[in-house]
């Protein structure tokens, strides 16, 4: 019997190997997304704040295939708009969406299950300490072990519910945060090097939720920018002092990608 057709096959993706982790395979995957971003931004600065891309509002879509010989493919979806991981692909290839973020297929598609889970990190953290998460190359071998035979129709506090949204959180982190921010992908770079499982420093998990902050900060740079005031608003500079951020000039070595509709320019 012939297999079925993946209705995500369109879709543009990039393949990493899991059985044999390496830098390399990561690093690869992380240039794809920026390359992405990139070329979505456009040509020109109109897109741009110190070579840093700004998110699009145009549809759009990629994933990351994880790749182990003889055995099935599992893989992620991301909406390009925001970052976010929004369905994954179980090894019968069976796409699980959060039950808050639409895909690009229809609810009643054949392939498609809610996983009954929203993607915000205070559902998925239910019953477990985030900062205690280990990142490196064996991690992505069990993240495919865990997508091959994820199980969404068991309680959000189920012993292998909790495992199952612990490598939902790490693949945010490795595939979506990591393109966010510069300093956490640098990070995540030299875990992987070194080939062993550690956790991140504990200063980067606030930063999860400040991503649209630290937008905020940049677009209202660039709109200043644009009307010829190179002086940073003092309360919005304020707001990301916390970040490490101290003026408009350590924007592109914090942010990997600009949240657009993070700031509404004023009239």
């Amino acid at each position: 019997m012939a297999e079925p057709q993946d209705p995500l096959a369109w879709v543009p993706s990039v393949d990493i190997d899991v059985m044999d982790p390496s830098l390399q395979g990561y690093e690869h995957v992380m240039n794809w997304m920026a390359q992405r971003d990139l070329d979505r931004a456009g040509p020109g600065q109109d897109n741009l704040f110190r070579d840093v891309p700004l998110t699009s509002a145009t549809e759009g879509w990629r994933r990351v295939n994880f790749l182990y010989p003889d055995r099935p493919t599992v893989s992620i979806l991301i909406d390009e708009i925001d970052s976010y991981l929004v369905a994954i692909q179980k090894g019968d290839g069976k796409w699980l969406k959060f039950s808050d973020r639409p895909i690009p297929l229809p609810a009643d598609h054949p392939a498609v299950e809610s996983m009954d889970i929203q993607s915000s990190y205070v559902h998925l953290t239910r019953g477990f300490i985030r900062e205690q998460l280990v990142f490196g190359t064996p991690v992505l071998t069990n993240l495919y072990h865990v997508l091959l035979h994820f199980n969404p129709n068991i309680g959000l506090m189920n012993r292998q519910m909790i495992r199952q949204r612990k490598a939902l959180v790490q693949l945010i982190v490795l595939f979506c945060e990591a393109v966010r921010f510069r300093q956490m992908r640098a990070r995540l770079l030299e875990i992987m090097e070194d080939g062993q499982s550690v956790t991140l420093p504990r200063k980067m998990w606030p930063w999860l939720q400040e991503w649209s902050t630290a937008s905020k900060f940049a677009l209202s740079c660039k709109e200043r920018e644009g009307h010829g005031n190179m002086q940073d608003d003092p309360s919005l500079l304020r707001s990301v002092e916390g970040l490490e951020i101290k003026s408009r000039e350590d924007v592109p070595g914090f942010l990997g990608l600009i949240l657009r509709s993070a700031f509404v320019p004023a009239p």
